[in-house]
């Protein structure tokens, strides 16, 4: 789907292929949005935010959802209710974990590398995060690029930077401090296309 903020998606998401299309054609209906099937990928799920900064990109630490208050049966996702409805079971059973870098260094490697390549391959400015799913042999998929990530005080990335050392002011600041400077290449670049023509 292309709703933002998981809109729709729940532990009745995940189904047989063979009812896909069913379930797809009724949520267009019903949430009249447009929709898409993915492969699920039972295993773990973290997320990974980045942070321009003046010398870079910042990765910033990574976060890892666990799924341990979840019912044994409920699939192990983070939708619509584990994100926004505090009183739901989703959202009880959920709950946010860092320190992969210093427990399983290669694996948090591996998710930074990817991430970082995501970036420079969609051209991302300010701020992004990319979500992963990890299956049982270790390896990872893609399973989001979001290129503007909510951003609330109590947000994912602001919850990873806190985790880093920065507050909430200062990571606003970052992403206001390159936007102003992408600004002003941008002008610059403007400025000299228009003195050659």
């Amino acid at each position: 789907m292309w709703e933002h903020g998981s809109l729709g998606l729940n532990e009745t998401s995940v189904v047989r292929c063979a009812d896909a299309l069913g379930v797809i054609s009724a949520r267009t209906l019903r949430l009249n949005t447009k929709h898409f099937a993915e492969t699920y990928i039972e295993g773990r799920e973290f997320h990974v935010a980045l942070l321009e900064r003046t010398w870079g990109v910042e990765l910033l630490p990574i976060a890892e959802i666990r799924f341990d208050g979840l019912e044994v049966h409920a699939s192990k996702i983070y939708g619509y209710d584990g994100k926004w409805t505090p009183d739901s079971a989703a959202y009880i059973g959920t709950s946010r974990h860092f320190g992969l870098e210093d427990s399983e260094p290669e694996m948090a490697n591996r998710l930074m590398q990817l991430a970082l390549a995501c970036w420079m391959l969609f051209g991302f400015s300010g701020y992004a995060r990319v979500d992963f799913r990890v299956d049982a042999n270790g390896t990872p998929f893609i399973i989001d690029v979001n290129p503007n990530p909510y951003l609330a005080p109590d947000s994912e990335d602001a919850a990873a930077a806190a985790e880093a050392g920065l507050s909430y002011k200062d990571l606003v600041a970052s992403i206001v401090e390159s936007s102003l400077k992408f600004s002003q290449q941008y002008s610059l670049r403007y400025a000299s296309q228009q003195r050659i023509a």
